[in-house]
């Protein structure tokens, strides 16, 4: 611990997303994928897309850089 910083200061920090989604739209030649989908991920938490097949989860994952596909 540093004398002059406060222990928590990493808390504000943290209120900050790590991850941040903002209508997000993704179109394919016969359908669409994902249709203005928003959401924000704060550092430091675990979170899942869930939904069927097809629902998406996969495009927005490799849109954000979250994960490949």
């Amino acid at each position: 611990m540093v004398a002059d910083r406060p222990a928590i200061a990493h808390i504000g920090s943290m209120l900050e997303p790590a991850v941040k989604v903002e209508n997000l739209v993704k179109h394919y030649p016969t359908a669409v994928a994902v249709d203005g989908i928003s959401f924000a991920v704060r550092r430091g938490v675990t979170a899942a897309l869930l939904g069927g097949n097809g629902a998406g989860k996969t495009c927005c994952g490799t849109a954000t850089g979250c994960c490949r596909g």
